[in-house]
C-alpha cells in the first residue's frame, strides 16, 4: 500500500505529506519503476517533491504543470519496498485565503513495474491523503455601561467599557 499523509494546516502555511509504504504484512514487492499523477484539490498549491525515493532509491522526476511523478532504478533492477519508508515527500501551500476545510490529495493513473518491465498496478494499493484547513476564529466582546447620578441640581455621567478578544483555531 502507498498512503498520503493527511495533515493539518492554518492558511497561509507550507505544509508537507509523504507518501509511504505501508507492507503490514512483509510482501516487500519489488518494483523498478512507477508513474502517478498526485493532485490536492484546488486552491492548494503543489511546492515541490524530494529528490529521490527513499522506498526506491531513484530520483524523482516531476512535471510540476501536470502533476505527473515518475521513478525507475537506474539498472532496471527490481528493488523490495519496506515498510514505512518514503516513496516520496510533496510540500504543497496553503493560500491565505484558503476556507477552511478538508482538500483531498489524490494519487491517479498508477502504472508500476518490475524487472524487465512486467507490469505490476494491480498489486500496489493506493490510499489518498488530505490538507485539513483550520481557519482561526476571533471572537470579540464589547461591554459598555453607563452609570448617571444626579444629585439637586448637577447630573454626573460616568462610562465605563472593556473589550475582549479571543483568538482560537476552528
Amino acid at each position: 500500500l502507498w498512503k498520503i499523509d493527511t495533515v493539518e494546516a492554518k492558511p497561509g502555511e507550507t505544509v508537507t505529506l509523504n507518501m509511504v509504504v505501508v507492507d503490514s504484512n512483509g510482501t516487500k514487492l519489488p518494483i523498478s519503476a512507477a508513474q502517478f499523477n498526485i493532485n490536492a484539490d484546488s486552491p492548494i498549491k503543489y511546492v515541490g517533491v524530494s529528490e529521490i525515493s527513499d522506498a526506491y532509491g531513484a530520483a524523482i522526476v516531476a512535471n510540476a504543470a501536470t502533476n505527473e511523478f515518475a521513478f525507475a532504478d537506474k539498472a532496471g533492477n527490481a528493488i523490495p519496498s519496506e515498510n514505512g519508508k518514503y516513496v516520496l515527500t510533496l510540500t504543497y501551500t496553503v493560500p491565505e485565503d484558503c476556507a477552511a476545510g478538508t482538500y483531498p490529495v489524490k494519487i491517479s493513473e498508477l502504472f508500476a513495474s518490475t524487472v524487465d518491465g512486467a507490469e505490476i498496478t494491480d498489486r500496489v494499493l493506493t490510499e489518498n491523503g488530505a490538507i485539513i484547513v483550520k481557519v482561526p476564529t476571533t471572537t470579540s466582546t464589547v461591554t459598555t455601561s453607563t452609570v448617571t447620578t444626579t444629585s439637586e441640581g448637577s447630573t454626573t455621567t460616568t462610562t465605563s467599557g472593556s473589550t475582549t478578544t479571543t483568538t482560537s483555531g476552528s
